[in-house]
């Protein structure tokens, strides 16, 4: 075959050749590139459990949340039950009279002051209480009979009992003990009052009636005539 030059013959004879070697040789940079690029990304994901790359997706697409603090209850269930106990305590502290038991004798009162018919009203904590002797008869009473009383009795600290009329007219009908001793008898036994006679307020009725007995025998106070 005839060629005008070298150069015609060169193409002609390796153009092919040279063509199909070059694009060969870029196929197999692009498949080595497509295939180190899939290896690459493979061992990432190997690198990471499965649960962090879901976890780490589900944090990159996940709304920040506001923490909702929990309301507190106003009060838990002992402090309710200490406020209540409290509440009760108050209340029967307000009805200390009214809760004694008749013949038991209360906690130490303060007389606050007795008036000029005998009458002693009594103080515990915010609660007040008039009260009267049991047994106690002032028909024949002298002034003397109200100053002993106030003297012996006014801004001291006495206990009473109940027995089982507990009021007459809105006054406490009470025993009345003076540093344990009872008082209704020490008022009777120095003649300075009179035996009241009674129906039902009797469980010391023999006591009152042998504090009178001394007084008349031994004739003190009204009983010396």
């Amino acid at each position: 075959m005839y060629y005008d030059n070298k150069r015609t013959f060169y193409i002609k004879q390796y153009g092919p050749t040279v063509l199909v070697s070059v694009v060969a040789v870029a196929l197999i940079s692009v498949g080595s590139y497509i295939y180190f690029k899939s290896t690459s990304s493979n061992n990432l994901i190997a690198s990471h459990p499965e649960s962090e790359v879901i976890q780490v997706a589900e944090n990159i697409n996940e709304e920040p949340k506001v923490q909702e603090v929990a309301a507190q209850p106003e009060n838990t269930t002992e402090e309710k039950t200490a406020i209540e106990t409290s509440a009760l305590q108050e209340v029967e502290e307000e009805k200390y009279f009214e809760n004694l038991e008749s013949l038991v004798k209360s906690d130490l009162l303060d007389v606050a002051s007795i008036d000029n018919s005998g009458n002693i009203t009594l103080k515990y904590k915010s609660e007040s209480k008039v009260v009267a002797m049991i047994g106690i008869d002032y028909k024949y009473a002298t002034e003397e009979t109200y100053k002993k009383i106030q003297s012996d009795l006014e801004a001291k600290q006495v206990k009473i009992a109940f027995d089982k009329v507990r009021d007459i007219d809105g006054v406490g009908q009470v025993y009345v003990y003076l540093e344990n001793e009872l008082y209704n008898a020490t008022l009777l036994k120095s003649g300075l009052a009179t035996l009241k006679s009674e129906r039902t307020n009797v469980a010391l009725a023999t006591d009152l009636s042998k504090a009178q007995a001394y007084a008349r025998d031994n004739k003190l106070g009204v009983w010396n005539k």
